[in-house]
């Protein structure tokens, strides 16, 4: 399995995350709205958002795939839009 390197954003403001050591060294937050958590909360959206992206990335591969065959059926439901504070640069 292959890893890789994504910037944490604020959703709103699309501008990376930075961490806020002058209040507490685990808050991280948006430079431009202040929007801030902690950073396991951060952590947290930013990866459930992550892993939407790559199931929808996924979901939407398989069912392009069963478009263009006579033999495959995809009845799959679309994978719900989750609202997220925190994401990543992921680009599938």
């Amino acid at each position: 399995m292959s890893e890789s390197t994504h910037k944490i954003l604020c959703n709103a403001c699309k501008v990376e995350l930075k961490g806020l050591a002058d209040t507490d060294p685990q808050l991280y937050g948006c430079p431009v709205c202040g929007i801030s958590d902690t950073r396991d909360n951060v952590m947290r959206e930013a990866t459930e958002y992550t892993k939407e992206m790559i199931a929808r990335d996924f979901q939407d591969s398989v069912r392009n795939t069963a478009r263009k065959s006579k033999l495959l059926k995809f009845s799959g439901k679309p994978i719900p839009h989750g609202v997220y504070r925190f994401i990543t640069d992921y680009k599938g």
